[in-house]
């Protein structure tokens, strides 16, 4: 129903459904940037989505929706159907690390700075934190740009993204922690620049716990879905131009 609510393309996620709620004014909606400096209004006017309907113009109580199952739990269980109990808080960062660009051949080993090197131990340090914090926590670098990406060129400077979630706002708030030690120990040990700011915070939710969730009898032959309470609680904007913070 939302455009851009997983906030793929344009972060962060929730834009439409926040602006909607006033928790985004619409020219922050439409001003979202992709990676290519492509904003979501401009995209939305090319092919034909702009609407002019005014903004909270429709009158609307609460949200209910119907969601396939995106994991695998209910399925590995054998479970038509299952009703979310808990909205993930999320942490989103955006990472530069920055090395030196030298030629594959001539450049010897102990005097590279190759940026892919240390963004690979960044992405196992994430995983490793995701799995250190079971259950429920989650931990992903979804997306990667390396520079100059030949295969003749030792990477200067590597772009990736960092996606921490868990339901538990200690938890989460714990999370970034160990990034913070290895940010410092990259920079003492091999000379890599790292600059990083937060692009996305959303706070877990946990308000559907106490609410009164009618739910039908679903029938045999009905798909697996997930019933998921669409609580429009947006993503605060970044505030802190420096992630992560020193341990």
């Amino acid at each position: 129903m939302w455009t851009n609510e997983e906030g793929s393309r344009f972060p962060p996620a929730m834009v439409s459904s926040g602006v909607f709620a006033g928790a985004f004014d619409l020219e922050y909606g439409l001003s979202r940037a992709d990676l290519d400096g492509k904003t979501m209004g401009e995209e939305l006017q090319r092919i034909g989505y702009a609407g002019n309907t005014q903004v909270g113009g429709r009158a609307f109580k609460a949200f209910f929706e119907a969601h396939i199952e995106q994991g695998p739990i209910l399925e590995n269980e054998q479970k038509q159907i299952g009703v979310v109990t808990d909205a993930q808080g999320q942490r989103w960062y955006e990472v530069t690390l920055t090395g030196q660009e030298s030629h594959a051949g001539p450049t010897p080993m102990p005097s590279r700075r190759d940026a892919l090197v240390g963004a690979a131990r960044i992405v196992d340090l994430v995983n490793q934190i995701g799995m250190e914090n079971q259950p429920n926590a989650c931990a992903t670098v979804g997306l990667m740009q390396v520079f100059p990406n030949s295969r003749n060129v030792i990477p200067g400077q590597v772009f990736f993204t960092v996606d921490f979630r868990h339901p538990d706002a200690q938890i989460l708030a714990q999370m970034d922690k160990p990034c913070a030690r290895e940010r410092h120990v990259l920079s003492r040990t091999s000379n890599w620049i790292w600059t990083s700011s937060r692009s996305g915070i959303r706070p877990p939710c946990h308000s559907i716990r106490t609410a009164s969730l009618p739910c039908a009898e679903p029938r045999r032959s009905s798909a697996s879905v997930i019933a998921r309470w669409s609580a429009v609680q947006a993503m605060t904007p970044a505030i802190s131009p420096v992630w992560p913070p020193p341990p």
